[in-house]
């Protein structure tokens, strides 16, 4: 048992996110947690984290267990990556502690221990940890500051993942990755040899990597075992079998109620009527109480005028920031009713495509022929909410700024419909939530009335069921549409074409989304197998075919592995000469380049001969 939770409430004023809840979480299990938006499911990680109290109830922590959540919370100064993650290691953190305060004998020791998780961890793991996020060689080595938020998010699963604690908590952890590396965390966590509770509402994501859900609703916390599609059909047919029961049950009792009914006023000195009150009170005991459906999102984006095609063109058009260009010689002809996908890893220029389509690029650079049909009206979905929402806004002020739509109420009516009751219309947008702000997006986007939809990354905050209605809006939707997400399934439901974007260039790419799949698959796969880099465990393997970085990395782990054999061989003399053996190792560590913790542990070395050879 690592975390037992015991009749656990919590609530956060006058809305209840756990009742009596009580469920248990063992080495091994996968256990993924499904609700709507703001159901409580990531207050319940926090609870779990040991970062929020109860109200009442009991949790229950195995002593030794060590817990992870996965924050977003990251420095952005000049401390790199790689550097960043050795100092957030809860475990060289301990030992450099305990160094500071060790004896001789038990100095040696520690200090073997440190430079073992150095190279465990940091030699090779942690590297193709990086790179199977997404991250080049240049960015794990570079300063933190230079990476967007979305960056930072996959630098913490990274630690998480290096460190591997007994259970790891992520909250959306896919929110921030492109496809490939959102393929890439799934081949990783089916190995994941520990315990993890992750808070996603991507189903196929969910069907993959977990063993056991946790459903949460109205502050009940339903477990069953099995991935998020064996819980759907679990609680569907309880459902169905405990509204049954409540329907016999309610026959039972007006069987009874008639019987007491004819006997008139003398029910109360009869016997056989009493017995019968006391059924009708015996059977409603036994009444189970079936939380009712949560109301459904309805999003809907009205049908579009038609235009002459084509309705945008792109020629020989090269475009940027600044004097930076990111897009080069791209041209392309858009429909009226085209429905195009974007593929390829991030930081490769899709969201800056989409921006140079919606006109929304700033200090941008451009060359080339961008030619947009009179009267084109374009929706934009940006995945950075901050750029398109006024903060102190509400809700209706901002549908109003940007849509024909000025009466009170028709603005509320149409955002009503969006799932947006009273209080939320007249609340401001720095206080909604992320699914809300979505929400917001989305109705703008249908008061525009667009011949042109663009979707970046629209799915990363809305729940299941909000995912559900945005397919059925983009497949009833008749206009054009241009879409970029990390949701597989999003993609398979909605899009008939793709386009690569890679490098700098935009090309057509003529296969199927599947084969797309397949071919990325491959390529995690070959890296994985290349350097047995499985449940987050990295041994020397040989392998035929390598690309560059992976080839030097298991280069790194040959020589590393060598150095152990040799060490293994000398025999032990003296706690110096250990200590010496041990430095030499860590000091050749490929990136053990001055860091902050490597400056400690060499300062803690020279410290260590210093003090000892003057005795």
């Amino acid at each position: 048992m690592l975390i037992q939770l015991i009749n656990a409430n919590y609530n956060v004023k006058k809305k209840i996110l756990l009742n009596d809840a009580s469920e248990t979480i063992s080495a091994g299990d996968k256990i993924g947690i499904v609700g709507r938006n703001g159901c409580g499911k990531s207050t319940l990680l926090e609870i779990l984290a040991g970062n929020i109290t109860l109200i009442s109830g009991v949790i229950t922590k195995h002593p030794k267990a060590k817990i992870m959540l996965v924050k977003q919370e990251l420095p952005s100064g000049d401390i790199t990556v790689l550097d960043w993650l050795r100092e957030a290691d809860q475990d060289l953190v301990s030992l450099n502690a305990q160094l500071e305060a060790a004896s001789e004998e038990e100095y040696g020791e520690i200090l073997n221990q440190i430079t073992e998780i150095e190279d465990a961890r940091y030699e090779i793991l942690a590297p193709n940890v990086l790179l199977g996020l997404g991250l080049s060689s240049d960015e794990m080595n570079g300063p933190m500051k230079n990476l967007s938020g979305g960056f930072c998010m996959r630098i913490a699963i990274a630690a998480a993942l290096i460190q591997q604690p007994d259970l790891m908590l992520l909250d959306e952890p896919t929110n921030h990755l492109d496809l490939e590396s959102s393929l890439w965390l799934v081949e990783f966590l089916k190995t994941y040899p520990k315990s993890y509770v992750i808070v996603s509402h991507y189903v196929d994501f969910l069907n993959q990597v977990t063993t056991k859900t946790w459903g949460l609703q109205s502050g009940v916390l339903t477990s069953r075992k099995g991935n998020y599609d064996i819980f759907v059909r679990e609680i569907e047919r309880k459902k169905v079998l405990d509204e049954k029961k409540n329907e016999a049950i309610t026959k039972d009792q007006a069987h009874a109620q008639d019987f007491v009914d004819k006997l008139g006023a003398s029910w109360r000195t009869a016997k056989s009527a009493q017995s019968r009150v006391k059924l009708i009170d015996r059977l409603e005991s036994k009444r189970v109480t079936v939380v009712p459906e949560e109301k459904d999102i309805n999003i809907v984006f009205q049908e579009a005028p038609l235009l002459d095609n084509p309705i945008l063109k792109l020629k020989d058009v090269s475009a940027g920031y600044d004097e930076k260009v990111v897009l080069n010689d791209i041209t392309l002809l858009l429909n009226h009713n085209s429905r195009i996908g974007l593929l390829g890893r991030n930081g490769q220029g899709k969201s800056t495509f989409l921006r140079l389509i919606a006109d929304r690029l700033e200090n941008k650079s451009e060359s080339g022929t961008l030619t947009r049909r009179d009267g084109l009206r374009i929706g934009y979905f940006s995945q950075n909410q901050s750029d398109e929402l006024k903060p102190e806004l509400t809700a209706q002020e901002q549908l109003i700024a940007r849509s024909a739509l000025k009466k009170i109420p028709e603005v509320r009516a149409h955002l009503s419909r969006f799932g947006f009751d009273q209080r939320t219309s007249e609340c401001k947008i720095e206080k909604l939530s992320g699914g809300e702000k979505s929400r917001l997006f989305f109705a703008i986007i249908a008061a525009q009335n667009p011949h042109l939809i663009i979707l970046d990354e629209p799915t990363n905050h809305l729940d299941i069921v909000a995912r559900k209605a945005l397919i059925t809006a983009i497949n009833s939707y008749n206009g054009a549409i241009i879409l970029v997400t990390h949701d597989w399934q999003l993609y398979e439901s909605t899009m008939r074409e793709y386009l690569l974007v890679n490098k700098g260039k935009i090309v057509t790419y003529p296969h199927s989304l599947e084969h797309y799949k397949t071919r990325v698959l491959n390529q995690i796969h070959t890296t994985m197998s290349s350097l047995n880099l499985h449940a987050g465990i990295a041994k020397p393997k040989a392998a035929e075919t390598k690309t560059a970085e992976t080839k030097a990395v298991a280069e790194k782990e040959v020589k590393l592995e060598e150095k152990k054999s040799v060490a293994k061989k000398e025999p032990k003399k003296d706690i110096a000469a250990n200590k010496a053996m041990t430095a030499s190792v860590a000091n050749k560590n490929m990136f053990s380049r001055a860091t902050p913790a490597s400056k400690k542990m060499t300062a803690h070395k020279e410290s260590y001969g210093k003090s000892f050879a003057n005795k």
